[in-house]
């Protein structure tokens, strides 16, 4: 809407609460800008001062939030929100942070010490075309530091929400995607693998995901021939979900509103069907897409330099 367009969420929420009177349902999902630059940076920019102004702008110059910091504005975004809903009517659903470090948004170069490989490279890094002095990268203390900073913001999420009453529930997104991750679970040969186990915890064994050839997993999407043969979950730039990878959260969300009594909220009745039909990465994969990743892949330093532009 035209008279809404520069309003903030919280603005826009406290419309919606004017307009209707009431809200049933609200979904909280925020905190991965706190340190997705840094795997796109490929380099930390730490928020050590715990005094640092409100001004978005100003904050650009980090791109990884202070644990206190995050706290802090958490409590002070639920405080506002529960000015505004009635905490009677309104079910709220938090999500806590994806570690950003699994997405193929960066690429892992041996040794592996089992968890976590020695450096981190943009997602065209193989071990053949990968140089430490000439390319940008994080190495394994960097990605181990990146990942419990996460665990802080996720700490002070659950600690917070919980704290907020019997309405309040965590969806536990970060775990999600922890089951779902190829390498650092020592499935490289089986990359299959993760996202068949993640259904059979939930005693899954026909899902409509599992039917798809291969079946999909967060590796970098992989086109020969114009079919995808490997990757599926995550989409072109390597962060964001895929249709298919959004529809796994929305199953997330569902199944924790089902349980808090939410009227039609059912993770069952969402249509695979249509949700695998509007993939397009799934239908019709960019038929150049290996041209460029092998491009990138044969002229790593050129690559690296433009994208050190870009970032």
């Amino acid at each position: 809407r035209e008279d809404r367009k520069h309003f903030t969420q919280i603005e826009n929420l406290n419309q919606i609460i004017k307009e209707d009177g009431e809200l049933k349902s609200l979904i909280i999902w925020f905190g991965s800008n706190d340190c997705l630059g840094t795997v796109l940076d490929l380099k930390i920019r730490d928020m050590e001062d715990t005094e640092v102004s409100d001004n978005s702008i100003k904050r650009r110059k980090w791109n990884l939030t202070n644990a206190d910091v995050f706290r802090k504005d958490f409590e002070g975004m639920i405080e506002k929100i529960q000015q505004i809903i009635r905490p009677l009517q309104t079910q709220v659903f938090v999500g806590t942070v994806p570690h950003v470090t699994i997405p193929p948004v960066t690429q892992g170069i041996r040794p592996f010490d089992g968890k976590y490989f020695e450096y981190y490279g943009r997602f065209f890094t193989t071990e053949r075309n990968f140089t430490p002095w000439l390319q940008k990268h994080l190495k394994r203390d960097e990605v181990k530091k990146i990942d419990e900073r996460i665990d802080n913001f996720n700490q002070s999420i659950k600690q917070i929400t919980e704290a907020q009453g019997d309405n309040w529930h965590i969806v536990d997104t970060s775990e999600i995607l922890d089951r779902l991750a190829v390498k650092r679970n020592q499935m490289h040969d089986a990359p299959s693998r993760p996202l068949i186990d993640y259904y059979a915890t939930k005693h899954i064994s026909d899902h409509p995901l599992l039917r798809l050839s291969p079946v999909p997993s967060t590796l970098r999407l992989g086109v020969r021939d114009g079919y995808r043969y490997d990757g599926g979950l995550f989409s072109l730039d390597c962060v964001h979900p895929t249709t298919i990878g959004y529809g796994i959260v929305a199953e997330a969300f569902l199944s924790v509103m089902k349980s808090a009594g939410v009227e039609n909220a059912d993770p069952n009745r969402l249509n695979w069907q249509e949700i695998i039909a509007q993939d397009s990465l799934l239908q019709a994969p960019p038929l150049i897409w290996d041209d460029i990743v092998s491009t990138a892949e044969n002229n790593a330093t050129l690559w690296n330099a433009i994208f050190g532009v870009i970032y």
